[in-house]
């Protein structure tokens, strides 16, 4: 119900009357003059002992907004508020109090950073990580396409029956290690366009190197042994 504060009455508060409708019952309180008793109101107090005022809050809460630019690709990008674990499909407004604590988290599952939010702020996830700003932006659908495509081909890759004709030598290559090997080569290839492209002999070309080298010798030795039944 609504009510009135008065000082001497049982903690303080009066009910003015029953809510049956709680806008008509607001409106009606709120329209009321001062120095008047809000009409239809089961209340004997008198109209000075009423103060009417609207108490705004906003400034307690901040808005967050979080944007999952590698959706589909990514379907949900993980984060945290107050170490309660959530994520956010395509987008998500959030209000939370200010200090409120919000971790981010990789698409490695590792914490990226935490902040206590005391500003309205957004955040983007791009390319399995958060920025407080745009990097690179949304992925273009074809190249979406083209990433399903190739994660599809991997999973068929993976769960493909072996050959019983490639024999049970303990050193054939199997399919996880090739899995291993390209996710090896594709993860020193995003390290080394990273850091701008760096010719022969940097570390990280020759790393790239080392890694595509020992991945297709695996897909060489895959080929040879006949390790997929039926590729």
């Amino acid at each position: 119900g609504a009510g009135v504060y008065k000082p001497g009455q049982r903690n303080g508060w009066v009910q003015l009357g029953p809510i049956t409708n709680a806008t008509t019952t607001f409106n009606t309180i709120w329209n009321t003059p001062d120095g008047v008793k809000p009409a239809g109101m089961a209340w004997g107090g008198k109209p000075d002992d009423l103060f009417i005022e609207r108490i705004h809050l906003r400034h307690l809460f901040h808005r967050v907004w979080l944007n999952n630019l590698d959706y589909p690709l990514i379907p949900s990008a993980p984060f945290a508020v107050e170490n309660h674990p959530a994520s956010v499909t395509t987008n998500l407004e959030l209000f939370v109090i200010a200090g409120t604590a919000m971790d981010f988290v990789g698409l490695d599952t590792n914490l990226q950073f935490r902040l206590t939010i005391d500003r309205d702020s957004s955040f983007f996830f791009e390319r399995g990580y958060w920025h407080d700003r745009l990097i690179k932006g949304r992925l273009p659908s074809s190249l979406v396409q083209e990433y399903i495509s190739l994660a599809n081909e991997m999973v068929g890759f993976s769960n493909a029956p072996v050959n019983p004709s490639a024999g049970t030598d303990t050193n054939l290559v199997n399919q996880a290690v090739v899995v291993s090997a390209f996710n090896d080569f594709a993860s020193n290839y995003i390290t080394w366009a990273n850091a701008g492209y760096p010719a022969a002999p940097a570390d990280l070309y020759l790393t790239l190197s080392n890694s595509f080298l020992t991945l297709s010798n695996l897909c060489s030795a895959t080929d040879d042994q006949g390790l997929i039944a039926d590729k």
